[in-house]
């Protein structure tokens, strides 16, 4: 029994430093080519869930529209007390989310990732 621990001993198998080093620099090289491309899956993914959001809420918007019998959502409002939301020329995008999630015609959990350069066109009545 002896022997068989003393030859595992003596077994010396393994890497050495320099190779653990080598590996780890590849793996390091690796990685810095990876990560900006799956950088630039993430964005197209957002930009991609943006625009369904936004066809998706502009939907929201005519169905709102329809039922009310209305041409645009300036000067609507809706819910009441801490809820309530008044729909005007100056309201963000985001104002216009919350309204519609108000009425219900949206999931609370509706969101766009960037609404910073979108705005709500009355004439058109769509947000662009």
């Amino acid at each position: 029994m002896l022997k068989m621990f003393s030859k595992r001993i003596n077994n010396k198998k393994g890497f050495t430093l320099i190779e653990l080093i080598v590996v780890i620099a590849i793996l390091g090289i690796l990685g810095m080519i990876a990560v900006p491309k799956f950088s630039g899956f993430t964005d197209k993914a957002k930009e991609q869930a943006d625009n369904t959001s936004l066809a998706t809420i502009n939907n929201a918007i005519r169905i709102y529209c329809a039922e009310k019998g209305i041409d645009n959502l300036i000067d609507q409002t809706t819910g009441s007390g801490n809820n309530q939301k008044t729909i005007t020329a100056n309201s963000t995008v985001d104002d216009i989310i919350d309204f519609l999630k108000i009425e219900g015609l949206l999931e609370s959990d509706a969101k766009l990732y960037d609404s910073t350069n979108l705005s709500y066109d009355s004439d058109e009545n769509i947000i662009n």
